[in-house]
């Protein structure tokens, strides 16, 4: 064997020893939090779905206009990263541009953003939007698999794609879009899609994000994880080990915000309210856009005439779920600082009801 080889086969047999010795050796895996806040019952009804590793978990319910929330070891105002949550709001910014004629769904992005004649400059907007671009995930995926990501995804839990613009747009023009016209979930293709909707309004992507979204919807403890550490708190992997806040660069506009049960709550109850109203003068109407058959970041399914919007975010120590009822007038939010699955507790208060 080969000396460098034996080095990192021994660096590498080190790491994984420490990494399994720091969960079990006075670093133990979090259980929920026994302090509870809000509404007794809510919290009743969702420990059940919350065995496992656990921590800090918030819960907002919005039913027939009433609003309830729960915590363990969190309130409704807590802070969580919300992961490709984030997509949502980059879909809004998409239908909103169009409504105001900034771009059209079928421009090229290489209308917007300096792509050459790579092939990725002739995909459009709705293709991004849809999945379809035939982008990897990050883009150019091949290039990730390095022992680098390995040591930071795998053993740090951190991400290696906290990128600039310029370290983007090259992974983008060398993808070959080898599946376009196919589902392959993209969080390049929504990264490249917010800043596209950035240079088609003439600001920058968080500026955007306040400005059409955030703000006026009164999403005042919300925002993009790179501005502030305020209210931060840490995050734990699925087997209990600690992960260190993702900061995701020129990846934002797919999954680089933070926010709470309160303010996701009144975003979905937002969507619901503009859609039912026939005079929305100021929002545009996401739900009868999608309803339509326009992808904007949510994961959509029908039972007969109703219909359930959905999206999942996570990221290495935190996990995330918004689901919206229309017909039922019924959203569910629940948010946690570790990376399990709250799909099943979503459910059941979403099919439950109060």
């Amino acid at each position: 064997m080969k000396k460098s080889t034996w080095v990192t086969a021994l660096l590498i047999a080190a790491v994984t020893a420490v990494g399994a010795f720091g969960v079990t050796h006075g670093n133990a895996a979090p259980a929920l939090s026994s302090s509870l806040t809000g509404d007794s019952d809510l919290a009743a009804e969702a420990a059940p779905y919350l065995s496992g590793v656990r921590d800090r978990v918030s819960i907002c319910v919005w039913e027939d206009g009433r609003f309830t929330s729960a915590g363990f070891g969190a309130d409704a105002n807590t802070r969580y990263e919300i992961g490709s949550i984030t997509k949502t709001f980059t879909g809004m910014l998409l239908a909103d541009a169009v409504a105001r004629e900034e771009v059209d769904i079928d421009d090229p992005v290489g209308r917007y953003l300096p792509l050459d004649d790579a092939p990725v400059a002739s995909v459009t907007l709705r293709e991004l939007a849809a999945h379809t671009s035939g982008l990897g995930e990050w883009g150019d995926d091949e290039r990730d698999d390095t022992w680098m990501r390995w040591w930071v995804e795998d053993i740090r839990g951190d991400t290696i794609h906290n990128l600039d613009l310029e370290a983007l747009y090259d992974r983008a023009r060398t993808d070959s879009l080898s599946t376009r016209g196919e589902y392959r979930y993209s969080n390049i293709g929504f990264a490249l899609l917010g800043h596209a909707l950035a240079e088609a309004a003439g600001i920058s992507y968080d500026t955007l994000l306040q400005e059409r979204v955030l703000g006026p919807g009164g999403m005042s403890d919300s925002g993009l994880t790179s501005d502030t550490d305020r209210n931060a708190q840490r995050g734990y992997r699925a087997d209990g080990r600690a992960a260190p806040p993702w900061r995701l660069g020129s990846y934002a506009p797919s999954g680089g915000v933070y926010s709470t049960v309160t303010d996701l709550c009144q975003y979905a109850v937002r969507l619901i309210d503009t859609h039912e109203s026939d005079a929305a003068e100021t929002d545009v109407d996401v739900l009868g856009t999608v309803m339509a058959g326009t992808d904007l970041g949510w994961d959509v399914s029908e039972d007969g005439d109703s219909f359930v919007l959905s999206k999942t975010g996570q990221t290495g120590g935190f996990q995330s779920v918004v689901a919206l009822a229309p017909s039922a007038s019924r959203v569910v939010v629940a948010l946690t600082n570790t990376a399990n699955d709250l799909d099943p507790l979503v459910q059941a208060l979403l099919e439950g009801g109060r």
